[in-house]
């Protein structure tokens, strides 16, 4: 059996002082995990 997770993360910066500026101020990625899924009714 395959398995097929995807995961989306989305990350805010926001400086501790107003002098500091970041551009853009979030990101954004796409991870693609693939694996051997356990047989059902085991663990795993």
């Amino acid at each position: 059996m395959d398995a097929h997770y995807t995961f989306r993360v989305r990350v805010r910066l926001q400086p501790a002082r107003e002098s500091v500026s970041l551009e853009p101020n979030s990101a954004e990625t796409t991870v693609t995990l693939f694996r051997d899924a356990p047989e059902p009714g085991t663990e795993g």
